[in-house]
């Protein structure tokens, strides 16, 4: 028999979240401000830390964005990345992912706010 659950709950890990579950989209820059693409040794990296905080992350195909800012129209390649996690977890990949990627800004929304985990 195969067990399944909604958040809050158990990961697949064993790991009790205290608070509900997300599963939220961030995006990651592919090249740094100057234009200079991101080497994939500093994405992996970005990658371990993700995974010691959340436990998991699903990378997406790379994305064109555009904004306006100050300077005119902005335009950038980022890398949508999903990751189940708890509010608290997301601060701090947002944290880590703004210094790791020298980044003013960075930008994550929930895709669903109910997660499932199923064992079997």
């Amino acid at each position: 028999m195969s067990d399944t659950f909604t958040t809050p709950a158990r990961d697949m890990h064993g790991r009790l979240y205290p608070e509900p579950v997300k599963l939220w989209e961030v995006l990651v820059p592919v090249a740094w401000s100057t234009g200079v693409a991101v080497n994939q040794d500093h994405h992996k990296q970005w990658d371990a830390r993700v995974r010691s905080v959340a436990g998991g992350l699903t990378l997406l195909k790379p994305v064109k964005g555009q904004w306006d800012s100050d300077d005119g129209t902005v335009h950038e390649k980022m890398i949508p990345v999903r990751v189940a996690c708890t509010r608290e977890q997301l601060d701090q990949i947002l944290e880590f992912t703004a210094y790791h990627y020298q980044q003013a800004d960075v930008m994550a929304y929930v895709v669903s706010d109910r997660v499932v985990f199923r064992r079997g």
